[in-house]
């Protein structure tokens, strides 16, 4: 089967990959989760952009899945949020703006 991925692209997990049961993810699987690249993560994980990590020893870093996949989640909510104000600023729904208000204060929380 050949790669129809470009050269240098993150490679993108499929959604809904992610296990049933917690497990400690490397920073290549957290990349392909996120459809970044692994300096992408690391840059994150400095910045705080990203759940703290797991030092396993001075050069081996884990996330727990659960911590990733809440991640996703919660930056799925801010971009439905991102959209509704959008809509919000082009005129076309005030009730959006007042919900999509409500989710980007509980993700600053």
């Amino acid at each position: 089967m050949q790669d129809t991925q470009q050269a240098g692209a993150p490679r993108c997990a499929p959604r809904g990959e992610l296990p049933t049961r917690d497990m400690l993810l490397t920073v290549a699987d957290v990349a392909e989760l996120l459809c970044v690249t692994a300096r992408t993560v690391i840059r994150w994980s400095q910045k705080g952009r990203l759940p703290r990590p797991i030092k396993l020893s001075p050069r081996a870093v884990r996330w727990l899945s659960s911590q990733i996949q809440a991640h996703i989640d919660r930056l799925s909510a801010l971009e439905r949020a991102q959209d509704q104000l959008l809509r919000v600023f082009h005129g076309q729904d005030v009730e959006s703006f007042e919900r999509a208000q409500r989710v980007l204060q509980e993700a600053d929380a």
